[in-house]
């Protein structure tokens, strides 16, 4: 038996009707989860601190905290960042609650912090802590805002998984205000669009403001200025209940306008946005441009072998089919469940790409199969582990690619990519995956 004998896959002609009948969630709900060497790919400290000013606390056992608050030291990020370890008599007593409002107390006192972000593991979804009533003694005593947040993997194949959660704790510091006509936030990414996408100019043209993301934002009075937008661009699903609680909470509007790779997803995007902001958008030139020069590379990526893996920054079945449509053959992809969105891909990869396999974001055979195959490009830093491959590429959640602009710069990376020789353990421990 082979390595990838041993790695359970569903072909893509039957993934609609193995994973239909399961809500199009991959992962196999008879089967162990395996914790992959992407896991916790999501940024959550990073996250944590792109609330300028604001001090960002975990309440959590030893056994959760131990990687991450190594990481976090690795990352340099431990200025505004403290731990209150509890044990199993914490937890059992219900002392945790106690403690937690003791250090909190103590840390304000000590540190006048503008605000802070308390972190709560998957124990506390399970006990059903009540940290609300910790918060509001707090808040009516001090007079500073304090949030929650959860690094709960338990939650991950759940409606409300921790890297989409995260993004609402972002966002709930903001209050409701006068809204300013034109002005527009960009949420669903850890960081903003990248400023060589036409996206920019395009708005401009328009006459609208400047988009806005939290993380450009240094002080924690100056980030308010995101609740006088009057509405948000969710341009990555992980955001929607950040989106849909500011319009609710805020009375913010929000449009869908996800980032694609295909040019044809792109034109799309742009009639929804023009529609969206009642203006004229043409993107004609920019379409042109981008095909003109996807047209003079196709003939290098011909023929080249991919894996798409599970910590990229993108739509994974809508890549499928973009690297498909430049020529490469993609043989294997990793993914926990079908975006609505993506849906539309299936069949057509069916008819393109018949010889490609789905596996499971967390599937238990991850952990026997070793290294299944030797391919060209791996796209995500978790296809080393089970791959051998010559060139790897990845969307970091610290860029972000959008727009015509940012396919061509996927094509770059593509094209220019260097040979990878890099140990696994080495990668993960560089790349500080957790945090």
């Amino acid at each position: 038996m082979t390595d990838a004998d041993k790695l359970y896959t569903i072909p893509i002609s039957e993934l609609i009707s193995e994973t239909e009948p399961r809500k199009y969630r991959i992962n196999r709900e008879s089967a162990p989860h395996f914790c992959p060497p992407g896991a916790g790919h999501w940024g959550m400290v990073k996250m944590a601190f792109q609330v300028p000013e604001v001090a960002v606390v975990f309440v959590i056992p030893m056994g959760c905290g131990r990687h991450g608050g190594v990481s976090t030291m690795n990352e340099g990020l431990e200025g505004n960042l403290s731990y209150l370890p509890i044990s199993e008599l914490d937890i059992v007593t219900g002392d945790h609650l106690f403690k937690t409002e003791e250090a909190l107390s103590e840390l304000i006192e000590e540190d006048s912090p503008k605000a802070i972000m308390l972190w709560t593991t998957c124990i506390d979804d399970l006990l059903g802590s009540d940290y609300d009533s910790v918060f509001n003694r707090l808040e009516e005593k001090y007079g500073v805002p304090i949030k929650r947040a959860k690094m709960n993997p338990l939650m991950s194949l759940s409606k409300k998984p921790p890297q989409m959660m995260i993004y609402n704790s972002q966002h709930d510091f903001l209050e409701k205000t006068q809204q300013t006509p034109g002005l527009y936030n960009v949420i669903g990414t850890p960081c903003p669009i990248d400023p060589d996408s036409e996206i920019h100019t395009i708005m401009e043209d328009c006459g609208l403001y400047p988009l806005q993301h939290i993380g450009n934002y240094t002080t924690f009075e100056s980030h308010f200025e995101m609740a006088k937008a009057e509405g948000n661009l969710l341009i990555n699903l992980p955001g929607i209940r950040a989106v849909e609680s500011m319009e609710k909470r805020l009375g913010q509007s929000f449009t869908r306008v996800f980032g694609l790779f295909r040019p044809e997803g792109i034109r799309e995007n742009y009639k929804t946005l023009a529609k969206y902001l009642n203006k004229e958008i043409n993107t004609e030139a920019y379409e042109n441009e981008l095909q003109t020069y996807l047209d003079s590379k196709r003939g290098l990526l011909k023929g080249k072998t991919a894996v798409i893996g599970v910590t990229l920054q993108a739509a994974p079945f809508e890549l499928a089919r973009f690297l498909t449509e430049m020529g490469m053959e993609v043989k294997y992809l990793t993914a926990g469940f079908i975006r609505p969105y993506e849906r539309e891909h299936i069949p057509w990869l069916e008819k393109f790409s018949p010889g490609l396999k789905i596996i499971p974001s967390v599937e238990p055979s991850l952990s026997s199969a070793g290294i299944v195959e030797h391919v060209d490009y791996g796209f995500g830093l978790d296809t080393p582990a089970y791959f051998k491959v010559d060139h790897l590429i990845d969307i970091s959640v610290d860029e972000n690619l959008y727009g015509y602009a940012g396919t061509r710069k996927l094509v770059e990376k593509i094209i220019t990519a260097e040979k990878y020789d890099m140990d696994i353990k080495e990668l993960v421990y560089s790349q500080n995956l957790v945090v």
